[in-house]
């Protein structure tokens, strides 16, 4: 069982208290409404004192039948992408999926916006 959950707001903040090893990252696309899907990336992992450490990012998506806005979407599985080779890179072993917490827990809607060059272009390149 977890000891305790911390959501930190940004990828720098998860990158100084999880050391490199096992995370798991996940992206998860949910209709919440007639015309709007939830698109969330979780990225959690454990520090040294068995903490679950958890960021995440959600972004809303209004859908008409005439415009299923597709950019945010692709842009959201390219970052996902970009933070897998990014994590990689630094020596993580990044596995699909997420820790199962209880319901009552929520995490702050963070931000993955970081200094990663492929991702700054692919944001620019859809205007976002």
């Amino acid at each position: 069982m977890f000891n305790d959950v911390v959501t930190v707001p940004k990828l720098g903040d998860f990158i100084v208290d999880v050391q490199p090893s096992r995370v798991r990252l996940c992206l998860e696309e949910r209709q919440s409404g007639k015309h709007i899907v939830d698109v969330t990336l979780d990225l959690q992992g454990f520090n040294e004192f068995g903490t679950v450490i958890w960021l995440s990012q959600t972004i809303k998506i209004q859908c008409t039948p005439h415009d299923n806005n597709a950019q945010q979407v692709t842009w959201m599985r390219s970052l996902e992408g970009a933070v897998r080779r990014d994590l990689e890179g630094m020596g993580y072993q990044v596995r699909p999926g997420r820790h199962v917490l209880p319901a009552s827990y929520r995490p702050l809607n963070g931000d993955f916006d970081y200094a990663s060059t492929a991702y700054v272009k692919l944001k620019r390149s859809l205007n976002l």
